[in-house]
């Protein structure tokens, strides 16, 4: 046998080798946070992101869907991921990371939350974690103040809005208080409406309609996120400009949203997966800030609500929707 054949020979067997070892034992990667058919694509780029890295579903990880559909079950969800003996739990939100981090506090987990994850207690600092969580923390100040200028921007008559908000989530209210500062600099009073479920969301609206309000804004939440496409209709119901976060919204009818690309976060997230499949430690491993963000225009929902949409705000959007 000639030399060449040889080592590819060898190269063959260790490949085989290999293979047979994934099957034998292969990588758990756990998904916790609230189930919902609006944020499917969000678990694709995730997906896609661990492709792009060579891991296939089955062939050499498990992807163990333990999403549940409501903050309730989290707990019990985190648990069974442990019980499976997950290699590395991602989570999605503060609840999820907070269920997923009460559950162990040695399996490594990877946050995707809009938190300050040294304030909460989950890291020593975001440059050396010092425990078992690592990730990407959406929580970013002059976005907040951005989305807030946003409103000033495209209405700026506004005096009033009414914020709708998860008051179960500390990570909200505590996202409430700083928009509601920032709003107060430009001359906008910031008011909150508590949802808690679905059936307290149209109530709410109807509320800020009657109350005046010129326009709602939705507080980042994983509860609420379920229910963009509603919040959607429901301004639109009752002639109030809506802002968001998300793409998810503006896809929904909200008129203007401004955030983080939040696929881009999720296929990010791909990467903490590898380096801690490969014996990376997430006590090491720096908690980046998500640096990707997106502003999406729903000029349909603009006509109907015979608001001018800034051409100076048109220039900068990623999207219009139209």
């Amino acid at each position: 046998m000639s030399r060449r054949r040889f080592v590819a020979s060898l190269a063959l067997s260790v490949i085989a080798a290999r293979a047979i070892a994934q099957r034998q034992g292969v990588a758990r990667v756990g998904l916790l946070w609230l189930r919902s058919p609006e944020v499917a694509h969000l678990r694709s780029a995730l997906l896609d992101g661990l492709g792009d890295l060579g891991y296939v579903d089955g062939r050499n990880i498990t992807i163990d869907d333990a999403t549940a559909d409501s903050y309730e079950k989290l707990v019990q969800a985190a648990q069974g991921l442990v019980e499976r003996r997950a290699s590395v739990i991602l989570t999605w939100g503060y609840t999820s990371l907070r269920a997923a981090r009460a559950a162990s506090s040695s399996i490594p987990i990877i946050m995707n939350a809009g938190i300050d994850p040294v304030k909460l207690g989950f890291a020593g600092s975001l440059a050396r974690p010092g425990g078992n969580v690592t990730g990407i923390t959406t929580l970013n100040s002059e976005l907040q103040a951005k989305q807030v200028e946003l409103v000033r921007e495209v209405l700026p008559r506004a005096r009033r809005v009414t914020a709708i908000l998860d008051p179960t989530s500390g990570a909200q209210t505590g996202y409430f208080d700083l928009v509601e500062a920032q709003a107060r600099r430009l001359g906008i009073r910031f008011e909150r409406a508590d949802i808690r479920s679905a059936d307290e969301i149209e109530p709410a609206v109807a509320r800020a309609a009657r109350g005046k309000s010129d326009a709602i804004y939705v507080i980042p939440s994983t509860m609420l996120q379920r229910y963009s496409r509603r919040i959607g209709e429901l301004a639109l119901k009752y002639r109030l400009p809506s802002f968001s976060y998300s793409a998810e919204y503006a896809d929904g009818g909200v008129l203007l949203a401004y955030g983080v690309n939040r696929p881009a976060t999720f296929r990010r997230a791909a990467s903490y997966v590898d380096r801690i499949l490969k014996g990376g430690s997430p006590a090491e491993m720096p908690i980046e800030r998500s640096s990707e963000f997106e502003l999406i225009v729903n000029l349909l929902t603009a006509k109907a609500l015979d608001v001018k949409v800034p051409q100076t705000v048109l220039l900068r959007a990623s999207r219009t929707i139209d």
